[in-house]
């Protein structure tokens, strides 16, 4: 039999950057996500096993900041996703700016050290945090970018990564997101409501 040493060893990684997801996803239901409304983890992990492409190991880890009046609540959320696969870095959020951006890399260079990574997807819309994950990962590793389409970088610019929206990823909204997308109009169009309502006129003649 043939021993396969770690860095022969192909990997499928997923890094999640739940601080940067949960705000983007707050603004687009414009209020904080709840239990119903967060993404279906489960179905996140089974669209990452069932990507094509031959490997031989994957992973999925999610990076939370926690603040401490919060850890009670997030410590069912941590459990929750860890039950289903997912391996949870956590962060106790003390300054605003405590974050978990370094450790997000350092695992992604760790990996591309350990392992031959064959598929990286990275759930965030920080782009500063996707390029410097793109750089640890190597030029060789093709990354991918998951999200909301309304935020992410335009596929014509240079060194965009490939993009797959979290709502076209089976299962991982109960319900449909209120989006309008100018990409996904109808034949006949589509009336966008306003977001506030009108400024009062100015008063005065």
């Amino acid at each position: 039999m043939t021993t396969v040493t770690p860095s022969e060893t192909t990997l499928r990684l997923l890094v999640w950057d739940a601080p940067n997801i949960d705000a983007t996803l707050a603004g687009l239901l414009g209020n904080k996500p709840t239990r119903t409304t967060r993404p279906d983890y489960e179905a996140v992990a089974r669209w990452l096993v069932g990507r094509s492409g031959a490997v031989e190991a994957v992973e999925a880890v999610a990076f939370v900041n926690v603040p401490p009046q919060l850890a009670r609540n997030q410590q069912s959320f941590v459990h929750a996703i860890r039950s289903v696969g997912f391996g949870v870095y956590a962060r106790p959020k003390l300054k605003p700016e405590d974050d978990i951006d370094d450790a997000l890399v350092a695992l992604v260079a760790d990996r591309a050290r350990s392992h031959r990574l064959a598929d990286l997807v990275v759930a965030t819309h920080d782009q500063a945090l996707l390029t410097r994950v793109a750089g640890v990962a190597g030029e060789a590793v093709g990354v991918t970018q998951l999200g909301f389409e309304e935020h992410a970088v335009p596929p014509q610019q240079p060194g965009a990564p490939a993009f797959v929206d979290l709502e076209d990823v089976p299962g991982v909204f109960h319900e449909p997101l209120p989006r309008q997308l100018l990409t996904r109009l109808p034949r006949e169009g589509l009336l966008f409501p306003p977001l506030r309502p009108l400024l009062p006129a100015p008063s005065g003649g």
